[in-house]
């Protein structure tokens, strides 16, 4: 009797080790799906916060310009980001006056990063900036 019970437990046990490394592999692979998952999510973070750090960069271009020439309207700009060693980003300006006032500038901002590609993330923002005001010589008589 005991030598009839042997081989139904081999098998028994071959059939438990199959079906536990199954589970095992299918835990494995939710494990794997799930890191690659937040792996995206992670770079789609770090694409949206240089997007938007992009478009603050772009806003000081912006004012700068505006504060050396009051009729600057825009201009397309490309930053390097050599340091980074990475594609860089392309940053669209655009400067209009206000209809409402000749002291107020509206710029229009649109920041891809990276400049090209399936993984592109866009951020754009308008801002109403104040040009400054001439200042006047008090040596002039």
């Amino acid at each position: 009797m005991i030598l009839a019970s042997l081989p139904t437990r081999r098998g028994f046990v071959a059939i438990l080790g199959v079906v536990c490394l199954g589970l095992i592999s299918l835990i494995l692979a939710a494990v794997l799906a799930l890191t690659v998952r937040e792996a995206r999510q992670v770079q789609n973070e770090e694409r949206r916060a240089q997007a938007a750090w992009l478009v603050q960069a772009g806003l000081e271009v912006a004012r700068a310009n505006l504060e050396r020439d009051a009729s600057y309207q825009g201009e397309v700009w490309n930053p390097a980001m050599k340091e980074l060693d990475a594609d860089s980003g392309r940053v669209e300006i655009s400067v209009t006056s206000d209809p409402n006032t000749q002291e107020k500038r509206i710029v229009q901002i649109q920041a891809d990063y990276p400049a090209q590609g399936a993984g592109r993330t866009r951020a754009s923002s308008t801002f109403t900036l104040t040009l400054p005001r001439p200042m006047k010589n008090e040596d002039a008589p």
